[in-house]
């Protein structure tokens, strides 16, 4: 089985955490990808607004390329609060026979994110992630 494993929630929730480690023990032919890794250079992490659609096309296409290699297991964390952000990759995963599975985080406290984003924004992210839950009639798993 191929499988698409979507990881979303707000800033700061520990998506790249559960990500990371996910490939590390699933034993099977895993790859993840992040809009946030375009924004890691010589390993810190420089955010760039401007910049963001250029990374979440490379972070789809990363997922396209890994998809016709036929990758066993791809996991994409990225926020996925709008539906918009979502329905690129439910199409490849239609395209190449992919199953998919959407997983929310939740924020933990006492972890420390490398995005230093505002709470109000934060806030701003879970209530557009609730709509987007109820529009695409999706049971996450937490």
């Amino acid at each position: 089985m191929k499988l698409l494993m979507l990881i979303g929630g707000v800033s700061g929730s520990g998506k790249t955490g559960v990500s990371e480690f996910l490939v590390k023990t699933l034993t099977h032919n895993a790859k993840r990808f992040s809009a946030d890794d375009f924004f890691i250079r010589y390993g810190d992490y420089h955010f760039q607004p401007e910049l963001l659609p250029e990374a979440h096309k490379q972070c789809q296409m990363n997922v396209e390329e890994c998809m016709s290699e036929e990758t066993d297991i791809i996991i994409v964390d990225n926020t996925f609060t709008q539906s918009w952000e979502l329905k690129p990759y439910l199409k490849l995963a239609e395209r190449f026979e992919y199953e998919t599975m959407y997983l929310l985080t939740v924020n933990h406290h006492g972890s420390k994110s490398i995005h230093n984003v505002p709470s109000h924004s934060v806030k701003s992210q879970a209530e557009k992630l609730s709509d987007t839950l109820v529009e695409l009639s999706l049971k996450p798993y937490i």
